[in-house]
């Protein structure tokens, strides 16, 4: 009777461990989408204007800064909270500058992870 309780009482608690761990990984990864925003804002990036490549949802996409001499300078992930929609080959201006708000992580069509700022643009 004692090995049956032990079997009994192990195989439950591999079923709730199994729920636990299904629970706190699929509710990490899909409630952020890869995007990390910091408590407080950081420093402006670029000042100017960025080209947007490819759009991520209405009000988030893939953009490079324009660097000197007409070269694309840093890739980052432009979002805003006006409802204003993006698409492609778009040219965003900044009043101010784009200052990063945080980081977006995402896999590349090479299965490589890249990780690039997540820029407001003010």
């Amino acid at each position: 009777m004692k090995k049956f309780l032990l079997f009994f009482g192990g195989f439950i608690c591999g079923i709730i461990m199994t729920f636990l761990t299904i629970f706190i990984i699929g509710s990490t990864s899909t409630s952020n989408n890869g995007v990390n925003i910091f408590d407080k804002p950081g420093e402006c990036l670029a000042k100017g204007s960025v080209e947007i490549f490819q759009v991520i949802e209405p009000t988030a996409a893939l953009a490079t800064t324009k660097g000197d001499y007409g070269y694309n300078g840093i890739l980052v992930l432009l979002v805003n909270d006006e409802n204003k929609v993006y698409y492609d080959e778009q040219i965003v201006k900044a009043t101010k500058c784009f200052r990063q708000i945080g980081t977006y992580q995402y896999e590349t069509k090479g299965e490589f992870l890249k990780t690039v700022p997540v820029v407001i643009a003010e």
